[in-house]
């Protein structure tokens, strides 16, 4: 019976150490495996990171290139557009595009100034001083036909002054008319005072001409040599009537009669002359065709 008990006590003895150690063995098994799955799943997420990285940073990098891209390409497009507006404005002077705008404004040509009868002297002096290349054109009202000139007034280089069919020219005694542009008469003349041609100055006269007073055709004061021709030049339609004095040293066309006065013909060419009384002093110049 005691040897009975003792190997029942030995039995359960063993059984008891079996089954620790299969215990043992089985949580070994079971702690290890957790942690080599963990370093497992921390290795492939570990590998997997950086090519996630690595394809988002590729993707950044392919939007910037293409912002950059796009960019590019606006930027060149408006240099473009830009170097196309500058080039069409350059083709343009200052003067050209001043011209345009006074021509869109008033609706007329620009190269044309024009006042009607009665013109004061201040008025005709602020005309021609402003007229730049223009012709400046003097009409009729109906009532007052005359220009009358009792002051000093020049006709600036590069101006015409031209007084229309109807409109006469009277300059007084006192009164002097400088003309260093052109000077166009579609009626009559009279001069009682001064009438003055600069070296490049033109008068035109399609009516009678009339002088009593002093017509210079030259620049007198310009030191030329003797019978030098200037170029200036009076074309008279229908003659001149001279009682008073004509000074040349450029081109008289037409005929003058009635000469009662005194012809100095310092240069130039005086075509025709029809003394009948008057003087005739031949210093440089001549007469006749």
């Amino acid at each position: 019976m005691k040897k009975l008990q003792i190997l029942i006590a030995a039995t359960l003895a063993s059984a008891m150490v079996l089954t620790a150690c299969g215990g043992k063995g089985g949580q070994t098994s079971e702690t290890e495996s957790p942690a080599a799955s963990q370093e497992t799943t921390t290795q492939a997420t570990t590998a997997t990171e950086p090519a996630t990285t690595e394809s988002s940073s590729g993707e950044e990098d392919t939007s910037d290139a293409s912002a950059e891209e796009s960019s590019a390409d606006e930027s060149g497009s408006d240099g473009e557009a830009e170097g196309s507006s500058r080039e069409g404005f350059n083709t343009v002077s200052p003067e050209e595009l001043q011209e345009r705008l006074s021509k869109e404004n008033s609706g007329s040509d620009s190269s044309e100034l024009t006042m009607a009868l009665p013109v004061s002297a201040q008025e005709l002096k602020d005309m021609l001083s402003g007229a730049g290349d223009a012709t400046v054109i003097i009409q009729a009202d109906g009532s007052n036909n005359s220009l009358e000139i009792g002051d000093f007034i020049s006709v600036p280089e590069g101006v015409t002054l031209l007084l229309e069919e109807g409109v006469s020219l009277s300059v007084a005694e006192g009164g002097t008319l400088n003309v260093e542009g052109s000077l166009e008469v579609q009626a009559d003349v009279t001069n009682d005072g001064s009438i003055i041609l600069m070296e490049e100055g033109f008068l035109q006269v399609d009516g009678s001409f009339t002088n009593t007073g002093l017509l210079s055709n030259g620049d007198l004061d310009k030191d030329t040599p003797d019978g030098e021709t200037q170029n200036c030049q009076i074309v008279a339609a229908s003659g001149i009537t001279n009682t008073g004095g004509i000074l040349n040293a450029g081109m008289i066309d037409g005929v003058v009669t009635n000469n009662e006065g005194t012809i100095t013909l310092i240069g130039g060419t005086v075509k025709n002359i029809i003394s009948n009384g008057g003087q005739i002093i031949e210093d440089g110049g001549k007469y006749g065709a």
